[in-house]
């Protein structure tokens, strides 16, 4: 039964096997004193840090994190670093924040962004050889443990006797198929099709925007649209995603597939507005009719969409790009964008009116 509803190399799976088990406070703080236990390569302090493990800790699984970053005045002072795999917590301020590898890589600079965040980060992969030289001194790098080493520990877990036997079963059948083993890791087959597949969605996801922009404020929206520009499609932990951008005002949003070779493809959309209090009070109704009507999720940071989609299992990379904007159409006419909008307008006129004459 566990072979037949299990996806082999799927760290997304085993993150949520993970935290629900760790949702009990005891197994959780035996799991995080395993890891650190055999975690090497990291800080020593970072290591202290998450060695004072508490016998109550709280577990979350897929926690985005954020690092205080300087950012444009009238923006938010955090910036979205990634989506840890699981995130543990307890009183005191104690935290730790772990990162599940089985066959595929790390993301550009992945770990390296974890570590910007206040919390020791440590990484469970097949070999210690995939993590990269650039963390040698970064103070929260905590180092990384292999799953050959956790094997023992994990079947010792104290987990309730209702679940034990199908956890021990997922064990054996991980170890079975090599999934333990310190092979070398690559990208999965999943983050590479999702990978090619928003490099052809991309661009046209940007012109349906445009459009919807164009038509939504007409001649406002010129030189915003004309200033628009498209982050480079990259790898995101388990899919892929691309952001849109204006030079020197910030990124508007961040668009992100994945599990799109599976049954449970996801569709991720990241709206990240301004939150200056002028700006949230004149986008409060905007922001109320996205999350009532187009199942955006408001977050301290920005809003965001996430969803199972089973129907991006079949499109190609443009007819991707038109389902993603049929739901940035959704945010464009719900009128999130109009401080956006005004904000650059008024610069331009303040630029005119400042160029010298003649």
């Amino acid at each position: 039964m566990v072979r037949a509803l299990r996806y082999q190399d799927d760290e997304v799976q085993l993150g949520r096997v993970l935290a629900v088990l760790c949702r009990n406070p005891r197994v959780a703080s035996h799991f995080s004193r395993l890891v650190i236990s055999h975690a090497e390569g990291g800080s020593r302090s970072a290591r202290a840090r998450a060695a004072r493990v508490p016998e109550e800790v709280h577990c979350l699984d897929e926690q985005a994190v954020h690092a205080r970053v300087t950012r444009v005045v009238g923006r938010s002072t955090a910036k979205k670093v990634g989506r840890v795999d699981l995130a543990f917590t307890s009183t005191g301020g104690w935290r730790l924040l772990v990162e599940l590898k089985l066959r595929s890589g790390f993301g550009k600079q992945q770990l390296e962004r974890y570590a910007s965040v206040e919390a020791p980060v440590v990484a469970i992969v097949r070999s210690r050889s995939t993590i990269p030289t650039t963390l040698k001194d970064n103070p929260n790098w905590a180092g990384a443990a292999e799953w050959q080493d956790l094997a023992e520990g994990l079947g010792e877990l104290p987990v309730d006797d209702e679940d034990r036997a199908v956890w021990l079963a997922l064990l054996a059948a991980m170890a079975e198929d090599g999934e333990l083993s310190p092979e070398a890791a690559g990208r999965s087959k999943d983050a590479e099709r999702a990978l090619a597949l928003v490099q052809e969605a991309a661009p046209v996801a940007l012109d349906r925007f445009r459009a919807a922009l164009a038509k939504k404020h007409r001649d406002a929206a010129e030189l915003a649209i004309s200033r628009l520009r498209l982050s480079k499609p990259r790898y995101a932990g388990h899919g892929a995603g691309f952001g849109f951008h204006s030079p020197g005002d910030g990124p508007w949003l961040w668009v992100s597939v994945r599990d799109v070779t599976t049954r449970t493809p996801r569709l991720s959309v990241e709206y990240y507005r301004y939150n200056d209090w002028w700006a949230l009070r004149k986008l409060a109704d905007a922001h109320t009719r996205i999350e009532r009507r187009h199942q955006f999720e408001s977050l301290p940071l920005y809003h965001r969409y996430e969803r199972l989609r089973p129907d991006l299992a079949s499109l190609d990379g443009p007819k991707l790009g038109a389902a993603i904007g049929e739901k940035l159409d959704q945010l464009v006419r719900s009128g999130v964008f109009e401080v956006e909008i005004r904000r650059q307008a008024k610069k331009a006129s303040v630029g005119r009116a400042r160029r010298p004459v003649g």
